[in-house]
């Protein structure tokens, strides 16, 4: 579940300004992955929201039940380390964050245009101006940028009618609205 989320805070830098004056073969290849996207959780990131759910629900679960909870080994370590952090500060700032993530993750939708990257989570809107840099195939390489210019790379594959941001094990894919 950190992994998911942490692809989206790294992907996206807060403000920003894009290139107006894009070439035309920029914005023909934009085309293709420009539009509303809403995201769509693989099986194993369904699994992590309902271990990431069941120890941020109030109140707090006994160690008993997350013994009983039938998660697998590498959930229960996630829950085990996230049930220390809710009970250290069950009403702390961290906590709640953790809870609104988790409430609002799965309408998490990202809008494309071919200047502008911009991705919602529930009230919060992550927004930075983006330039197409490389095509190849379906793999787009996009660079963004925050208002003190600092750059990040963004890499969006199209693959079976599926917009794929990032890669590996911090993908989060996302579909057509």
């Amino acid at each position: 579940m950190r992994a998911l989320w942490l692809a989206v805070l790294l992907a996206l830098s807060p403000g920003c300004a894009g290139d107006d004056g894009a070439p035309a073969r920029t914005t023909t290849e934009m085309a293709r992955i420009t539009g509303e996207w809403r995201i769509v959780l693989s099986p194993e990131q369904r699994r992590q929201v309902r271990v990431m759910r069941y120890v941020l629900q109030q109140p707090t679960p006994s160690d008993e039940a997350l013994l009983g909870a039938g998660f697998r080994d590498s959930e229960a370590q996630t829950a085990v380390t996230l049930l220390r952090e809710v009970r250290a500060d069950p009403d702390g700032q961290r906590v709640a964050q953790l809870r609104a993530t988790v409430a609002q993750l799965e309408d998490t939708a990202m809008l494309l245009t071919t200047d502008r990257l911009r991705m919602q989570l529930g009230q919060s809107t992550m927004e930075a101006g983006c330039e197409l840099l490389e095509v190849n195939g379906d793999t787009f390489t996009l660079r963004t940028s925050d208002m003190e210019g600092n750059e990040q790379q963004v890499v969006l594959t199209l693959a079976n009618d599926e917009l794929v941001l990032g890669e590996g094990d911090e993908q989060m894919r996302f579909v057509r609205r």
